[in-house]
C-alpha cells in the first residue's frame, strides 16, 4: 500500500490515507483523513456496537441529506452498468425496506414536508413547468387506484372550505342567470333540462360521473357562451374539469339547428 500522508490526502480530496505506522490498538491499516481514526478500530467498534452505529449512520444521512443525494448520483455516474444490472433487485430490497419500515418512513416524510414546505413546493413548481406529463400521468394513475380517497379528499376539501364553495356555487348562478337570454321559449327552458336529465341518464348507465358542459364556456377569457340549449353537451367529468374554460379547438356550430 503506498504510503501517503494526511495533509497529502487531504489536498488531493482523498478520504484515507496510509502512514505505515500503527495505531494504539496495533492496527497497520489506513486512516480516515477527517477524524485520524484506524479504519480496522472503526469497523471492530461498528460489530460490537451495531445499534449506535446504525443510529449514528441513520442521524448523520439525515443532517446530511443534500450531500448524500448527491454522492448517489455522483456514484450513479460513476457506475452507469452496474447501477442498471441491479435496478431489479435494489427496487425489491427497497420495497421490502419501505413495506417493513412504513409507518416510520411516512412519519419521517410528513416531518421533512412540513418543516420545508415552501422550498418544496418551490421546486415542484419548478419541475413541473419544466415537463408536466409526469405529474400529470402519476396524478391520474393515484386517482383511478384510490377513487375512495379520491372522493373523502374532496369531501374534506369543501367541509373545510365551506363558504368558499358557496360563494363559488352562488356566483356561477348568477353567471348562469346572466348568459340565459330572455328571449329564450318554454320549449328551450325543457331542452335545457333534457340535457342535464341525459347527463344524469349517462351517469346511471355508465357508472361514472358525467357533467353538462357549455362547449362555449359562460365564463371564457376572451369569449363568454350563452347559456342555451345548443351550448350545452353531456361530458365525462373529468373531460369537463380538464377542458376548464378553454374555447373549443375547432368552431362548433353555435346555432339553433
Amino acid at each position: 500500500m503506498k504510503i501517503i500522508t494526511r495533509k497529502q490526502a487531504k489536498a488531493l480530496g482523498l478520504k484515507r490515507y496510509f502512514t505505515g505506522m500503527p495505531c494504539r490498538h496495533g492496527h497497520i491499516s489506513e486512516k480516515y483523513t477527517g477524524c485520524k481514526k484506524c479504519v480496522e478500530c472503526n469497523d471492530e467498534w461498528k460489530l460490537q456496537n451495531p445499534e449506535k452505529s446504525k443510529n449514528a449512520a441513520t442521524a448523520w444521512r439525515k443532517a446530511n441529506r443534500e450531500k448524500c443525494c448527491a454522492y448517489s448520483r455522483k456514484w450513479q455516474k460513476a457506475h452507469p452498468d452496474y447501477y442498471r444490472e441491479n435496478v431489479q433487485q435494489r427496487q425489491k430490497t427497497n420495497k421490502a425496506l419501505y413495506y417493513r419500515k412504513r409507518d416510520t418512513i411516512l412519519a419521517e416524510k410528513k416531518i421533512y414536508y412540513i418543516e420545508n414546505k415552501s422550498e418544496i413546493r418551490v421546486k415542484q413548481k419548478i419541475r413541473y413547468k419544466k415537463n408536466p406529463q409526469p405529474t400529470i400521468d402519476a396524478a391520474s394513475k393515484w386517482q383511478k387506484e384510490n377513487p375512495g380517497r379520491v372522493r373523502a379528499n374532496r369531501h374534506a376539501r369543501k367541509v373545510a372550505n365551506g363558504p368558499k364553495y358557496r360563494a363559488y356555487s352562488t356566483a356561477y348562478k348568477k353567471k348562469i342567470k346572466v348568459a340565459t337570454p330572455p328571449w329564450l321559449t318554454p320549449e328551450h327552458h325543457v331542452q335545457i333540462e333534457q340535457a342535464y336529465r341525459f347527463a344524469q341518464l349517462k351517469e346511471l348507465l355508465t357508472k361514472q360521473p358525467f357533467h353538462v358542459d357549455h362547449i362555449y364556456p359562460i365564463q371564457g377569457k376572451t369569449s363568454c357562451g350563452l347559456h342555451v340549449p345548443w351550448n350545452l353537451r353531456a361530458i365525462t367529468a373529468k373531460e369537463n374539469m380538464t377542458k376548464h374554460n378553454k374555447l373549443p379547438a375547432e368552431p362548433q356550430s353555435c346555432h339553433q339547428e
